[in-house]
């Protein structure tokens, strides 16, 4: 529920800083990367360790890189690639 949200606002902050559609539609659809990428490469990584240290990790992660995207001023850039982080 917390990265659908930070999804649907990225794409509403990206909306209001270009004022393009097209580039706020690729960031919501961007969202979805990291469960594309993170459950194919990373899921036989997470296999190997107990199941309530990895979702803690990843939960940790998670809090740091949407406290970064709060940060007032950041460029577009950069919350596009702290987006492909969250996981």
């Amino acid at each position: 529920m917390g990265n659908a949200t930070a999804q649907i606002t990225l794409s509403m902050l990206v909306y209001e800083r270009t004022g393009s559609p097209l580039l706020s539609s690729l960031t919501f659809a961007l969202g979805f990367a990291p469960y594309l990428l993170g459950a194919t490469l990373l899921s036989a990584v997470a296999d190997q360790y107990p199941t309530r240290d990895v979702l803690v990790a990843c939960q940790g992660v998670s809090c740091v890189v949407v406290s970064l995207m709060a940060i007032p001023g950041a460029p577009v850039p950069v919350l596009l690639l702290l987006l492909l982080i969250l996981l």
